[in-house]
């Protein structure tokens, strides 16, 4: 066992210094050959996405095999075993890792993807690859030869072979395209708010590989700061377009312009028929308040959903899942806790344990949200409804405490099983500060295009409490605008370590 991991672990090393070496000797070749035919870049490597690909999926492969050898070098009973067979699986297994990732997006779109985003993906797709082969295993009548430990290990050495193996990759491409490799010189036709906030974050993302030269833009701007040195130049004639983009390289035009302006996107668009290059079009949505839009076709006529919840279909149905079985798993684990609490506001103040307290969910549907009681029984009587401030003496010494550590929020996970509210999701609201809320904070009433949760995108950030109500807006939609399971779990994740003791909470 010990003589097979070593062997492994010296094919591994071998295996990356190979792909160390490879990703070097492609680097300098391609520099090299531009310098010594100053050809122009933009003909002779419109992009290195295909060659890189092509290097991805072949390490993918080798670091899949290696996987499967370590894997049946650590097993204690494959001594004996005949190895053809695992080697034949493995092979089927390349196949399914191959079409996995693919469907799943991680061969393309290497720019302006998250690592976390990437990391999920991959997941997804060895689950994919192991279900596969296991099924054929199953549907074969071969299940005897195999083993289910080997199975398991094979998962899990896959996932840390390829998971480091993208860390490197995107670690290596963003030094690169830092130090000016790999970039891609763009265009960005408009000068206004959305232009500027567009070439902001490729200042901010440098390491994505986008160069902006300049804005192709009819009205004249004073820019600032680090744009201040990006020129603005007219919107040029078809011929001096083709020039522009010959001269400079340029490998994409995006296109910011408000949609008022119509004579100018008439203008641009006829240029860009004349040219074999890549456009992008940036909506100028933001004034209207968009939440989770998306493009779609009715009535065989493009549409825009300007405001659209995500739990439908399969989405609702995967949320509820999530729901239901984690807060089962945690109200099991934490029944001995919230025994514990419940006697310590018993003892600490007449009253019930539980408090009720009216909140608005989603779609606007009112329900009593359980909180472990904190303040004696009556406190609101003669103030009515007031929002929790710092420095404020109502809780009990208990109920301090629980609130403080967040722990009063507890039986809300009763709430999750009852359907009448999520795990992650922004947080609800009483319906006498909403009907204020509403009118102040644009916006405000599309966070219940969605279940109110315990925790929340805007609460692992810092925005609970007497906290600015916009931001934490902000960040509700955000999530709405980007929900998914594994965003759910990296919430999750975070409330963890972060999201109980908040210096905001009180």
């Amino acid at each position: 066992m010990v003589f097979g991991l070593s062997l492994s672990m010296l094919f591994l090393v071998l295996v990356l210094t190979k792909v160390v070496r490879m990703t070097t000797v492609f680097i300098k070749w391609r520099m090299n050959l531009l310098a010594l035919m100053n050809t122009n870049q933009r003909i002779l490597f419109k992009t290195p996405a295909s060659t890189m690909n092509l290097f991805i999926r072949f390490a993918d492969v080798m670091l899949l095999i290696l996987a499967s050898f370590t894997a049946y070098c650590l097993h204690p009973n494959l001594v004996f075993a005949n190895p053809v067979y695992y080697a034949q699986i493995t092979l089927l297994g390349a196949f399914l890792l191959i079409w996995g990732n693919h469907f799943f997006g991680l061969y393309h779109g290497l720019r302006g993807r998250s690592l976390f985003n990437s990391i999920a993906r991959l997941m997804l797709s060895i689950i994919l690859m192991i279900t596969g082969m296991l099924a054929v295993i199953f549907f074969n009548h071969s299940g005897l030869y195999y083993s289910r430990l080997w199975f398991v290990l094979l998962a899990v050495l896959s996932f840390i072979y390829l998971g480091f193996f993208r860390l490197a990759v995107m670690y290596v491409l963003r030094k690169l395209r830092k130090r000016g490799y790999f970039q891609k010189n763009i265009l960005i036709v408009g000068a206004g708010s959305l232009a500027q906030a567009i070439a902001r974050r490729i200042f901010e993302l440098n390491w994505e590989g986008y160069k902006l030269i300049s804005f192709l833009s009819n009205e004249s701007k004073v820019l600032s700061g680090e744009l201040a040195s990006i020129p603005i130049l007219a919107i040029p004639s078809a011929e001096e377009l083709a020039r522009l983009i010959s001269e400079q390289n340029i490998l994409e035009v995006w296109i910011a312009l408000p949609m008022g302006e119509e004579q100018q996107m008439r203008e641009i668009h006829a240029c860009l028929d004349q040219q074999i290059i890549r456009a992008r079009y940036f909506p100028d949505v933001s004034e209207f308040g968009l939440v989770n839009y998306s493009v779609q076709e009715l009535l065989g006529l493009p549409s825009i959903d300007i405001k659209f919840t995500p739990m439908i279909g399969m989405n609702r149905l995967l949320k509820a899942c999530e729901d239901k079985v984690l807060a089962s798993v945690i109200l099991l684990l934490i029944s001995p806790l919230m025994l514990l609490i419940a006697c310590a506001v018993k003892l600490n103040s007449k009253g019930p344990v539980f408090y009720r307290q009216e909140r608005l969910g989603w779609n606007g549907k009112s329900f009593q949200m359980l909180k472990f009681r904190s303040m004696p029984v009556g406190a609101e009587q003669t103030t009515g409804a007031v929002w929790a401030k710092a420095g404020e003496n109502r809780a009990t010494k208990v109920g301090a405490f629980l609130r403080k550590t967040s722990l009063d929020e507890l039986p809300q996970f009763i709430n999750v099983l009852k359907g009448e509210m999520s795990i992650v999701g922004p947080r609800p609201e009483r319906p006498v500060f909403v009907e204020g809320f509403k009118k102040e904070i644009p916006g405000y009433m599309q966070k219940h295009l969605v279940k109110a949760g315990i925790t929340g995108w805007a609460q692992v950030n810092g925005w609970r409490g007497n906290t600015s109500l916009t931001r934490r807006i902000e960040y509700d939609l955000f999530y709405i605008n980007h929900w998914s399971l594994f965003f759910d779990l990296k919430i999750i994740i975070l409330t963890i370590f972060k999201g109980f003791f908040s210096k905001n909470a009180y």
